[in-house]
């Protein structure tokens, strides 16, 4: 991604070369939808799917994998190793004779993700090191004809997910530390750096390789570019020069309408440059409410611990419940949540994202219905939780109360109290908690343009107790 991983980095760290771009494009959020080359009012339908999947799996996998986060002793390392590390070009082009990920299994990949709840995978088809994990005949640098391996794990995956219906995608690095067309200027690094590189020499390698990922491998529903933090130029001048520069450099436009061209459906984020975006990418850190509010479409990309490449002394792990109250943040704002893993390099997922993620699967599946296919909350994120939402058939509207602070009690002491979701003035219908068995009825009142629910009892679920409240009629809010 955007930055040589160290264990337990602050989120300040992470954000350190994107954040400057991703500031900008908040401030310019409202003018999105404006310069959208393509534009058109129906583009929310080729969305309509990313909408209702809300959470998919990100996955890092390459030849950084093999070192798995060490090198000369020092154990910090990520998917950034070759430059981190400053590994000498020759030598990081070996790593490729020792990758044989004999143990992977594109089908034990996508059970995983549908275990954890995910409903869509984006998997890195080249990084930063220009290794490409794909059978490209525009460079022999990649895993047909470099490694002992000697197969397409691209196309073993894109074939399990067309059998489960699994929405697949790919990551592509626009940054390329071995092409030698990618100048070392517009990164500040390369591997092995060519005085005369042309970056419209490597702009034409990038989009012939994308022609081969949309050609090859059936319907790929993502195309999620990365630049690395590159031409950003900071000495030439301030970033929002970069955002006229970016598109220009990299023929992004053209580049969006070739992809077109052979995916019409396919999606992009925002990292290929100015006219070209159809959502935004946070990257390690979940918005605060109200924060994405103008932005038509976001997606947090977040790691399951400290590093996107395999890292084998990271222990930050995540918990289940951490995740699931990631998850649960960005549908509340109507947005999705991208969470990374990255595979040994003998091509099996770490055994603890795997548990970790089944772990947090199990509450996703028995509470789906507050999740996918839902809206973003209609008012103000509460203290006391978040709240999802839907249209109901017969003209009513749903929320999904996400209760993350529901007092423990105990047996002589049963809990009561109440919670109460502001600036409303439907009426309420009922209330329940959307996982008990038998169904457990709360009461609900209107209190002059606040609905107040008095909950009780022992708490459904002590990761995130959902309680369901109907409303009379589409959502009326209190004028003020």
């Amino acid at each position: 991604m955007n930055k040589p991983r160290k264990k337990r980095v602050s989120h300040w760290i992470l954000f350190g070369i994107m954040g400057p771009l991703i500031a900008v494009m908040s401030i310019q959020a409202q003018q999105l939808i404006e310069i959208r080359s393509d534009w058109n009012p129906t583009m929310d339908n080729r969305m309509e799917w990313w909408h209702d999947a809300k959470y998919g799996m990100f996955i890092h996998w390459g030849l950084y994998s093999i070192p798995s986060g060490e090198w000369n002793g020092e154990t910090t390392y990520g998917e950034w190793i070759m430059r981190g590390a400053d590994i000498p070009y020759k030598e990081y082009e070996g790593l490729a004779n020792k990758f044989n990920p004999v143990k992977f299994n594109a089908d034990e990949w996508v059970q995983i993700a549908q275990e954890a709840g995910m409903k869509y995978i984006v998997i890195t088809s080249k990084h930063h090191d220009g290794f490409c994990m794909f059978d490209s005949k525009y460079t022999d640098y990649d895993i047909i004809d470099r490694t002992p391996f000697g197969r397409d794990p691209l196309k073993e995956l894109a074939d399990a997910c067309a059998k489960v219906g699994m929405h697949l995608g790919f990551y592509y690095s626009i940054t390329d530390w071995h092409h030698p067309h990618f100048a070392e200027k517009w990164h500040g690094y390369h591997g092995n750096p060519n005085p005369e590189a042309d970056l419209d020499v490597y702009v034409e390698f990038m989009q012939n390789q994308l022609r081969e990922l949309l050609t090859n491998y059936g319907p790929i529903k993502i195309l999620w570019f990365d630049d690395g933090g590159s031409f950003m130029m900071p000495s030439d001048g301030p970033v929002e020069a970069y955002m006229e520069e970016h598109p220009a450099l990299l023929h992004s436009v053209e580049t969006m309408n070739m992809v077109r061209s052979l995916q019409p459906d396919i999606i992009i984020n925002d990292r290929l440059g100015y006219g070209t975006t159809d959502f935004m990418t946070p990257e390690q850190f979940v918005p605060e409410p109200g924060s994405y509010s103008a932005v038509h479409n976001f997606e947090s990309c977040l790691t399951i611990n400290g590093a996107w490449g395999h890292n084998k002394s990271e222990v930050n792990w995540k918990s289940p419940k951490e995740i699931i109250h990631e998850l649960v943040q960005n549908a509340s704002m109507g947005g999705n949540y991208l969470l990374n893993v990255g595979p040994m390099s003998n091509g099996k997922i770490d055994p603890v994202d795997t548990e970790i993620l089944r772990g947090a699967g199990k509450w996703i599946h028995r509470n789906a219905e507050a999740i996918f296919s839902t809206q973003a909350g209609p008012v103000p994120q509460p203290d006391w939780g978040r709240i999802t939402s839907r249209p109901l058939s017969n003209g009513n509207t749903r929320l999904y109360l996400h209760v993350f602070d529901w007092p423990r009690g105990s047996r002589s002491q049963p809990t009561q109290f109440a919670i109460t979701v502001a600036g409303l003035e439907n009426q309420p219908v009922q209330a329940y908690a959307l996982t008990t068995i038998p169904r457990r009825s709360y009461s609900a009142e209107q209190n002059k343009g606040s609905i107040v629910i008095k909950l009780n009892g022992r708490r459904p679920d002590i990761v995130n107790s959902v309680v369901v409240l109907d409303l009379e009629g589409s959502i009326r809010k209190r004028k003020m």
